[in-house]
Formats: structure tokens, C-alpha cells, sequence
């Protein structure tokens, strides 16, 4: 996945910077029809400000107390998109297959369970 963020300076086109996003999963998606994938914020995620990253690392890995909150940790997620895009080989014809999707950041699950 890449998170594109989109940074406005004030200039006619805004300028996108896109970071490779780690993703987590639990199950092959093989024969589903849907596929959850989770991202951890920690002090490595480009979603998160230098300023959260840095008082996460210096908390040894964990958030610290007064962010540790569903809306506390949706407030420092910055990004505009989210472009992820799957790619594979058909089994029955052999034929590439592509596939893509944006999320934003109304689309993000903070604080749930799946």
C-alpha cells in the first residue's frame, strides 16, 4: 500500500508525497472475498507526524498516556489517500490481474476490532 499525502504551499498544484506502507494481515486472502489488513502506527509509520513518532520511541514503542485514545490517535494520523493496489496471475487463464483502490481518511477504523 502507499499513503500519498498531499502537502498545500500554497502553489497551484499541491505536492503528493507517497511512502510505502506496511501492512499486516492474519489470513491468506485466498478464496475470500474480502481481505482485512491493518497498519501499526508506531514510531516507523509514515501516517504519523515526526513529533508523535519521536514521543513514541522515546515511550520505548508504546503511545504515551495522554495520546493513548481512540480520538487522540485519529487527530495525529495525517494523510489525504491511501492507494492500495493488488496484483497477481489468474489461475484459471493465466492472465495478469490488477486491481485498485483509494481510501481516505473517512474510511479509517480507529480503536476496532474486526
Amino acid at each position: 500500500a502507499a499513503a500519498g499525502v498531499t502537502v498545500d504551499e500554497g502553489s497551484f498544484a499541491p505536492k503528493q508525497i507517497y511512502s510505502k506502507l506496511l501492512a499486516e494481515t492474519d489470513s491468506h486472502p485466498f478464496f475470500k472475498r474480502t481481505w482485512n489488513i491493518r497498519h501499526v502506527c508506531n514510531e516507523h509509520s509514515p501516517l504519523l507526524p515526526v513529533r508523535i513518532r519521536r514521543m513514541i520511541r522515546k515511550n520505548r514503542g508504546f503511545w504515551p498516556e495522554e495520546l493513548n485514545n481512540h480520538e487522540a490517535i485519529r487527530k495525529a494520523i495525517n494523510f489525504h489517500e491511501i492507494i492500495v493496489s493488488f496484483s497477481g496471475i489468474a489461475n484459471a487463464s493465466g492472465c495478469a490481474v490488477y486491481t485498485q483502490k483509494v481510501y481516505t481518511y473517512v474510511d479509517m477504523a480507529v480503536g476496532y476490532s474486526f
